[in-house]
């Protein structure tokens, strides 16, 4: 009876801790969110225009 309280408890806890780490996890991300794919292709054009005006 004892020991079926405590894997019920054990059961319980479990993914109560694992969802308490990832909203954790998340929060403390790093700031700078990766780049949209709109933001990527303006890089890639003004880096192809800052090459024109070079040459």
């Amino acid at each position: 009876m004892v020991y079926e309280t405590l894997l019920m408890l054990a059961v319980l806890t479990l993914p109560l801790l694992a969802g308490v780490f990832l909203v954790w996890f998340m929060a403390t991300g790093k700031g700078n969110p990766a780049p949209t794919q709109d933001e990527i292709e303006e890089f890639k054009r003004n880096r192809e225009g800052h090459k024109a005006s070079q040459q």
